[in-house]
């Protein structure tokens, strides 16, 4: 018995320091993880930074500020048209569309049975990186109708699938992780890897560094140079095509830039947000009524063919004069305004118009929208990039995220999905091959609706997204035209910061407001920014 009494005590002790041990090792774990936080945060020089002077003497409104036009009513002139609104000043919005929202409006299609859709120019995530953009979103209340989505999930064409829920969010630590969950073998990549020294370029982005060195190199050339493991080739593939351009034509620079900006430059992760309802009623609909409410005359429907200079130096649209004029189309809505006004830009911007010229969409892209009999398995996120066979970049379950959505599919059953190409390939030329490329590789990565049947669809092929392909960055002009009294802004505009899509437009936006509130003497509004510098930037 006291043997047996001997050999319990000793077991029971060994596993009473089995037990302190594990406490000992996770405590310091968590010590050393507190610590490399801390020390990420410190490098970075935080998370979200200020990135202009706001002169907090000058006043906040005038009682007799200039008379401002802005030409474009997607995000960039909408932030821009509210800021200098809410300063008091008389501001015009011509919007060219019949509604606001540009590439993020939404829009009705009625079928021919006579059901009415909304219809979208495509999916879009809101990452926890815009920060400008939340801000505006968050003082109207329209964050309220988000929802943050479980996963960032890339569907592989082998049937594996990527997932980056639960990953470390402090830049740096999160690719260890990566590395811990088996997304790449730090041997193959770091060890027994020649081009081990071109991963540095991913790490040490610089504004202006970055682009002068790698804006001439394509994605696909800095892949072979870095050795680049499948596996990541695959995320930096849904990487390039989520911005319109295909591995050939995308720049490294631009791809380091994307890099820093979404992965390695926040510790808010990659979850991003997402509308739980329609465009136009979850962000159109309060956006539009807070410029009614601050008196903008808007000019839905109304395009601008040109902007003319008067004998006393205001600038002229429509027939009528400001002293201001904010140009917050797209690319190519951009060069028509330009080219109307080129007796004016030519003489005071040569050059402008030749570089707006040389960075014009090139790609299409299509979105199609079908409602099928049948659902998809349960559990997928409600959208997903897969890895292109033919066409398809990505799958949105519309039925999952909106409400309208939700609610046709409880009266009439099945689905409702979009399936978007970012960048349609040149070898399917007409529309109806495009949508058989793209349900043919919906059918490879959801084989449960092999035999779903088509109720109803409607697709839309477009060409007016902002490409960011090799060389263009030296050619991209900045916020100033160098028109005077003329600004530019959307998300083709050269911008220091290091921020991208919806972001872009709306820190555009603000810079331009910037510009003109400076010129009236106001206070300037507050810009942030991720940081601007990698975390390596300026260490061998």
């Amino acid at each position: 018995m006291g043997r047996r009494g001997g050999s319990g005590g000793s077991w029971g002790l060994a596993m009473l320091l089995a037990a302190v041990a594990w406490v000992f090792r996770h405590t310091l774990l968590r010590l050393l993880d507190h610590l490399a936080q801390r020390l990420v945060r410190w490098r970075l020089g935080g998370y979200r930074v200020r990135v202009n002077h706001v002169d907090t003497l000058r006043p906040l409104r005038t009682g007799d500020g200039p008379k401002v036009c802005v030409v474009g009513g997607g995000l960039a002139g909408v932030a821009a048209a509210i800021t200098l609104a809410e300063r008091g000043l008389d501001v015009t919005l011509h919007e060219a569309a019949p509604q606001l929202g540009g590439k993020l409006a939404s829009w009705t299609h009625t079928f021919d049975d006579g059901v009415t859709w909304p219809v979208e120019h495509g999916y879009h995530a809101f990452f926890p990186s815009y920060h400008n953009l939340d801000r505006l979103f968050a003082r109207l209340g329209i964050s309220q109708r988000f929802a943050t989505t479980p996963d960032y999930l890339i569907l592989g064409r082998d049937g594996r699938s990527m997932s980056f829920a639960g990953l470390h969010r402090t830049p740096g630590l999160n690719l260890l992780h990566l590395a811990q969950m088996g997304l790449f073998d730090p041997k193959e990549l770091v060890w027994d890897n020649p081009g081990v020294d071109r991963l540095n370029d991913l790490l040490n982005y610089h504004p202006i560094d970055t682009h002068e060195r790698l804006d001439h190199e394509s994605y696909a050339e800095f892949a072979d140079a870095a050795g680049l493991p499948d596996r990541m080739r695959l995320i930096f593939r849904s990487f390039t095509r989520v911005f319109f351009a295909e591995p050939e034509q995308m720049s490294t620079a631009e791809l380091a830039k994307s890099f820093h900006s979404y992965f390695l430059s926040h510790d808010r992760g990659l979850l991003y947000r997402y509308p739980t309802d329609d465009h136009a009623e979850a962000i159109w609909a309060p956006l539009q009524a807070r410029l009614e409410e601050l008196g903008v005359h808007l000019r839905l429907g109304s395009p601008v063919d040109g902007v003319t200079r008067q004998k006393n130096g205001r600038l002229r649209v429509g027939g009528r004069p400001y002293d201001h004029v904010v140009l917050a189309t797209d690319l190519p809505g951009a060069r028509r305004v330009l080219d109307g006004s080129a007796e004016l830009v030519d003489a005071e911007a040569p050059g402008l118009r030749d570089d707006v010229a040389a960075i014009q969409p090139r790609n299409r892209y299509a979105v199609l929208r079908i409602h099928l009999d049948r659902d998809l398995r349960p559990g997928l996120p409600g959208f997903v990039s897969t890895d292109r066979i033919r066409a398809l970049d990505s799958i949105t379950s519309i039925h999952r995220n909106e409400r309208w959505a939700k609610a046709w599919v409880a009266e009439h059953g099945g689905s409702v999905l979009e399936l978007h190409a970012y960048s349609v390939p040149a070898a399917l030329q007409d529309e109806a091959a495009i949508r058989q490329a793209l349900l043919d590789d919906m059918r490879h990565y959801l084989p449960e609706l092999a035999e779903a049947r088509v109720v109803r669809e409607v697709m839309h092929v477009k060409d007016d997204f902002t490409p960011f392909f090799v060389g263009m960055w030296q050619r991209r002009p900045g916020v100033a035209s160098g028109v005077a009294g003329l600004s530019l802004a959307g998300d083709w505009v050269k911008l220091r910061e290091p921020v991208w899509l919806m972001e872009a437009a709306v820190t555009s936006g603000l810079r331009a407001a910037n510009r003109v509130l400076a010129d009236a003497g106001l206070r300037e509004e507050p810009v942030y920014s991720v940081p601007e510098k990698g975390l390596l930037h300026g260490i061998r």
